[in-house]
């Protein structure tokens, strides 16, 4: 009968840490999408924050060309 209750042990000790395991793999997953989304965010403020800047030398250029016009 000890054997039994050993086996039994056994068993669900497997089935704690499969569970654990499992639980951990979902907070792995949900911190791997919740990165990926900022990642994504930081990404979507860069390209927003260089298209300024190009529109900004744009404009700059424009005028120092005018300015360079006038002058000669």
């Amino acid at each position: 009968m000890n054997e039994v209750y050993g086996f039994a042990a056994v068993i669900v000790s497997i089935f704690a840490s499969q569970l654990v395991s499992t639980r951990r793999l979902d907070r792995l997953g949900e911190s791997i999408d919740r990165m990926g989304r900022e990642v994504g965010e930081r990404i979507d403020r860069l390209h927003t924050d260089l298209t300024l800047i190009h529109q900004e030398f744009v404009r700059h250029d424009a005028r120092l060309s005018a300015l360079e016009g006038k002058a000669s």
